[in-house]
């Protein structure tokens, strides 16, 4: 994921620009820029500064000898300006506001080189009034390659509660792609693990078709840029009101957080807010989510652990939990216990699970609710129990 860099304006000042030359490319001048759209994702527009000339002295950065104009109307609160560099393009991108007066840049972004990409973020735009671009190559003289893309789109459409993805409840973990990248954040002060005041959550939502959710969000596997996800689970009405229901924090970049929260009324809708741990942006923003059905009576899938009924029990505080199962499971079951907040508090790992009773290694300390899991070949089943 790129850095974001927020350039906060006080966006009611007037600018004032010149238009000092004519002739050049049609968007030569600030009083004719090339109209293009602000979009819900980056759809990019070619562009050259071929023939261009200065249409005013002052920059933030380099030489604006060969500056070109845009303009949009921004349709989102937040506009995300990116421009794409051909081999030969150093790219500087300024943001003003009309009219064409005296100049007053509001931002400026020139942190690559030849065939670099530059962007900028600005939030507390005013949907509906119209902003100008101005594009130029940093050096003097005239670039071996002067064309380019831009594009100017908002954050991504699940960036706010309103605009949640929704997502099928089911009874197996069917994932579906997620992505953060442009994500602006909007809740804070709800922490999980030590992760406070999130600033690129994306939202989803379900509808309970189970009084049990397990929701599973995977970083997809890579320690060292993997995506780090927190996962919220939320009750809410209407978005306006919000209740944090549980979190998962389990594990770093590249992990899998599972999620597994008991209770929720089924035909209600849930929210859900993945962002990822820490004040750092991620070098990857993708992740995959799905959220499934849980409780008991799922049963084993018989084709993948040749098991179709089970239990498991807690004689007591400080005594074993044990499993029971009718028929066996010949090949590697793993066995996890998760408590009521749907944190990890014992896994385990058998080569095999024979008919009759099996003792865990877990022995609870405390009284409470308990899920038990077994899983063998992605494909998995759990079952309540409370210690007391």
């Amino acid at each position: 994921m790129r850095p974001h860099y927020y350039l906060l304006a006080t966006l009611g000042m007037t600018l004032a620009m010149h238009d000092l030359h004519a002739g050049g490319p049609v968007n030569n001048l600030c009083g004719s820029p090339t109209i293009i759209a602000m979009t819900s994702v980056c759809m990019p527009t070619s562009g050259s500064t071929d023939g261009a000339t200065q249409s005013y002295s002052d920059a933030c950065a380099g030489d604006p000898n060969d500056d070109v104009w845009y303009q949009f109307t921004a349709t989102n609160e937040v506009a995300i300006i990116e421009v794409f560099g051909s081999s030969g393009f150093d790219a500087v991108v300024e943001m003003w506001i009309p009219p064409c007066t005296d100049q007053n840049s509001v931002g400026c972004a020139d942190e690559t080189a030849n065939g670099g990409d530059e962007f900028l973020v600005f939030d507390d735009l005013t949907v509906g009034d119209d902003y100008l671009i101005r594009i130029y190559h940093y050096q003097t003289a005239i670039p071996s390659t002067s064309t380019f893309q831009i594009c100017v789109h908002g954050p991504p459409p699940n960036d706010a509660c309103d605009g949640a993805q929704p997502l099928t409840m089911q009874p197996n973990c069917v994932p579906v792609n997620g992505d953060a990248e442009w994500a602006t954040g909007g809740f804070s002060g709800i922490g999980c693990q030590g992760n406070f005041d999130s600033n690129d959550e994306v939202w989803f939502s379900f509808t309970a078709t189970s009084g049990d959710v397990q929701i599973t969000v995977d970083g997809d596997g890579n320690t060292l840029s993997g995506y780090d996800a927190v996962v919220n689970l939320f009750y809410t009405s209407g978005c306006s009101s919000m209740s944090q229901l549980s979190c998962a924090h389990a594990t770093g970049k590249g992990g899998t957080e599972v999620l597994t929260f008991q209770g929720i009324v089924i035909g209600n809708t849930y929210h859900v807010a993945v962002h990822h741990a820490g004040p750092d942006e991620q070098q990857t923003s993708t992740f995959t989510i799905c959220v499934q059905e849980l409780g008991g009576g799922i049963g084993i899938v018989e084709a993948a652990l040749e098991a179709s009924d089970w239990s498991a029990r807690v004689p007591g505080i400080g005594r074993p939990a044990e499993l029971y199962l009718s028929r066996a499971v010949h090949g590697p079951t793993e066995v996890s216990v998760l408590d009521a907040t749907g944190r990890w508090v014992h896994q385990q790992s058998f080569k095999a699970l024979a008919m009759g009773t099996t003792a865990l290694d877990w022995v609870p300390t405390s009284a409470g609710v308990y899920l038990v899991r077994l899983e063998r070949n992605g494909v998995s089943s759990i079952t309540r129990v409370v210690a007391q």
